[in-house]
């Protein structure tokens, strides 16, 4: 005759296993939703800092590119070229 601490341990062990499965399934789940979520966000920050880099880098060479502006100190205004312009707009 088995021993009934024996078996009574073990039909413990056995229903709190049983409990803690059901409790964790769910976490699993929720857990492995969650890493894939991070892993995606993970791609599309490097995708969004990969076209940063690009525009920073094309903007650099376009006002690199571009002639200095001048202060103004060659553009004069006169009366005539004023009444043009109202008269235009």
């Amino acid at each position: 005759m088995p021993n009934i601490a024996a078996v009574l341990k073990d039909e413990i062990r056995r229903l709190a296993r049983k409990e803690i499965r059901e409790q964790v399934g769910p976490l699993r789940k929720s857990m492995h939703e969650q890493r894939g979520t991070i892993a995606e966000l993970k791609r599309q920050n490097a995708d969004l800092l990969r076209r940063l880099g690009f525009l920073e880098q094309r903007e650099g060479k376009r006002l690199a590119a571009r002639p200095p502006a001048s202060r103004g100190a060659d553009i004069r205004f006169s009366p005539r070229w004023v009444l043009a312009d109202r008269k235009r707009l």
